[in-house]
Parts: C-alpha cells; sequence; structure tokens
C-alpha cells in the first residue's frame, strides 16, 4: 500500500555468450522466443519488477548485435572481456560501481516479473550477502532439458543476487522447482520445448 518502501536492487543481464551449442549464425541473446528476442523478453521481466530500479545488459565482443538492440531500446551496456562468467560478471558490478544488483542470463525466456519480485524477497529473507537460485535436476530431466552444470543434484538457474561492496561475502542457496527456473536455453531443441511450456502455461490461465 502506500507509504511501502521496496528495497531496491539492479539488474544485470548477461548476454556476452556466443551460444556455441546452438549450431547457428545469431546471437544467442537474438534468438526469436514466440517472436521476440531472448533477451527482450528478461529485460521485460526485469521492468515489471517492484524491485529492480537500473538494468544494464552485458555484452561482449560476440554480442555486438545485442549491443545495438540495446541501444535502439535505450538500455545501457557494458562490454566485458568474455573471459568466462565469474570474471566477466565481476568486471561489470565493478566497472558499473554497482551495490546490490540481481544478475539473469539473457537465456531465460520464462522468467516473469513476479519471479524477479520473489527472487528479491528470498534475497531479503536469507539476510547473506549473495543468493543463487537453484532448480533440483530432475526438473530439467521431467521436461528434457540437458543439465550443463551441476552442484550435486541442483542446477544453478542462472539468477542471482549479490552485492558488488561484499563480492566475498556468504551466499544463501534457495532450491525451487518452479520451472521457469529450470528452462535456461541451450539448444534450439531446448528452445521449442521452452515455446511450448509457455503455450501450456497460457492454457492454463
Amino acid at each position: 500500500g502506500p507509504g511501502t518502501s521496496y528495497m531496491k536492487l539492479d539488474g544485470l543481464v548477461r548476454a556476452g555468450g556466443r551460444g556455441t551449442r546452438l549450431k547457428i549464425q545469431v546471437e544467442k541473446p537474438l534468438l526469436p522466443f514466440c517472436g521476440r528476442p531472448l533477451v527482450e523478453r528478461v529485460i521485460g521481466a526485469l521492468k515489471g519488477s517492484r524491485y529492480i530500479d537500473r538494468i544494464f545488459v552485458a555484452t561482449s565482443e560476440r554480442t555486438r548485435g545485442t549491443e545495438k538492440l540495446m541501444g535502439e531500446m535505450g538500455i545501457a551496456t557494458i562490454r566485458t572481456p568474455g573471459k568466462g562468467y565469474v570474471e566477466d560478471l565481476v568486471y561489470a558490478v565493478e566497472k558499473l560501481g554497482l551495490g546490490k544488483v540481481l544478475t539473469i542470463g539473457s537465456d531465460l525466456p520464462l522468467i516473469t516479473s513476479a519471479d524477479i519480485d520473489w527472487t528479491a524477497e528470498e534475497y531479503e529473507r536469507a539476510g547473506k550477502s549473495a543468493l543463487t537460485i537453484l532448480v533440483p535436476r530432475e526438473v530439467l530431466e521431467r521436461h528434457g532439458l540437458t543439465p550443463t552444470l551441476l552442484i550435486g543434484n541442483y542446477v544453478p538457474s542462472g539468477v542471482n543476487i549479490l552485492d558488488g561492496h561484499d563480492l566475498d561475502g556468504e551466499e544463501a542457496k534457495v532450491i525451487t522447482e518452479k520451472v521457469q527456473f529450470a528452462f535456461n536455453v541451450n539448444t534450439l531443441k531446448e528452445l521449442a520445448l521452452a515455446e511450448g511450456q509457455k503455450e501450456e502455461s497460457h492454457a492454463r490461465e
């Protein structure tokens, strides 16, 4: 209601990867998903969240087309060295001087603003300097998705919150079975599965 003040986080979309396993020429963040580039869907989810303040997109040499699209959309970009997940993330956070920031891959097309809000609320509840959202491996397998990285029996969703002023701080791990966090699109088959999943959830609404 009136007078409610929300914690504010910046949003950082990670869009520097080429998407080598896609075996196609288009940059992964620009892959059309239900008619819109993947990255545009993720930005829409951040824009609709009550907790997200500014939005930045981390690009690399390999994603110049994404950089161009962001320019047209009026979204700030930062060109990272393209050295790897952690290096690029730290580079962007330090270069931009960010404090508390929610980072998300550009390849999570089913994430909604409500999911972003939920993640921010979990972060506040956990009270640690960082938060990572994990999905049980069987959720991916049930939907025909292939886990790219496993931590025990869990797959990192690609949605995290961290504090740029406390990068070595303690991290809370939250496990969710929400399917939106499982659909990390790495292949054209997974893109098609994600589109099917979106149709299915619309049919249920």
